[in-house]
């Protein structure tokens, strides 16, 4: 997957090898940020440090309209309305039931080759090398259950 780059829409593209998808940090920091907003009781001053892309994926789900901050500065945000992060919430979650729909799908339509042309060999793509149908029709529901257990793990 080298030089794969994310598309507009594409949550589920890797940054590089080892890191998050779209679709993991914006989940992550909308929960963190839900934390913020049910355990903030007393309208605390809360401070957040964070890398640049971060505190932009924080503004895109508060909508929070500033300028672009510069390196080393400091960004303050007032009376946060934190509205928009349950509606941004609903969208992840609608995000997540169409890419595993999705994964049903491709899984499905690879079983149903299978059968139908007695496929063993895929690629590039999840199985490759399988000796007989079954052991690919295997691998394929395998993958696919993977695929969907790590999209709920988040």
């Amino acid at each position: 997957m080298d030089g794969l780059k994310q598309i507009v829409g594409d949550y589920f593209s890797r940054f590089g090898e080892y890191g998050e998808n779209k679709f993991e940090i914006e989940t992550r920091l909308s929960e963190f940020l839900c934390d913020v907003y049910k355990n903030n009781f007393n309208d605390n001053t809360i401070m957040i440090v964070s890398h640049g892309s971060i505190t932009s994926y924080m503004k895109r789900i508060l909508s929070i309209k500033s300028e672009y901050i510069k390196t080393g500065k400091v960004e303050e945000f007032l009376n946060v309305d934190f509205e928009p992060l349950f509606k941004y919430m609903k969208r992840l979650e609608e995000v997540k039931n169409e890419r595993i729909k999705e994964l049903h799908l491709i899984g499905r339509a690879l079983i149903d080759l299978a059968n139908k042309f007695g496929l063993v060999n895929y690629a590039p793509g999840w199985c490759t090398g399988y000796a007989t149908t079954d052991y690919t029709i295997s691998a394929v529901k395998k993958a696919v259950k993977d695929e969907i257990t790590a999209i709920y793990n988040l």
